[in-house]
């Protein structure tokens, strides 16, 4: 039905427009799953990052300050520990301004960081996880932009 109402009220080079901005949406997202990292916290108190075939790349133990991971091409700086209200947290940095943009999983949601600091509080039974943004750069998390102020639950 959407192809017949397409044929006769939209003009052909506009058909041929839409169809090569869907394909071109539809590549970026599969390349962009490609190239995406896990960060999952095993038990309490550790932390792993996970390549984009699953392999592990990196474990913390809580506390661990800025330490230097590389994900591929990609690299950046991973702290992780409690914050003041005992909460699990890790923050992200990017290994400086020209770096790379981040794509991870972390419990099912997916994140995607252009030079921008992200900062992950677990919940107590390590379920959930809020994703915040820094002031600078642009964070989503699930193709939604988290702001500063309104971190995603």
């Amino acid at each position: 039905m959407l192809g017949e109402i397409m044929k006769k009220n939209i003009p052909g080079w506009i058909q041929t427009f839409l169809t090569a901005l869907i394909c071109f949406v539809a590549v970026s997202s599969l390349a962009m799953g490609e190239d995406r990292f896990s960060i999952t916290v095993e038990q309490p108190d550790k932390l792993a990052v996970l390549g984009t075939k699953g392999d592990h790349v990196a474990d913390f133990t809580a506390p661990a300050i800025a330490r230097s991971v590389t994900v591929g091409d990609v690299s950046f700086q991973l702290s992780y520990g409690r914050d003041a209200r005992g909460d699990l947290t890790a923050i992200l940095t990017p290994s400086s301004a020209t770096s790379t943009a981040l794509h991870f999983t972390v419990l099912g949601k997916s994140v995607d960081a252009d030079k921008a600091v992200v900062t992950l509080i677990f919940s107590s039974n390590l379920k959930r996880v809020t994703v915040n943004a820094s002031y600078g750069g642009r964070v989503e998390v699930n193709s939604h932009r988290v702001s500063p102020s309104q971190p995603t639950p």
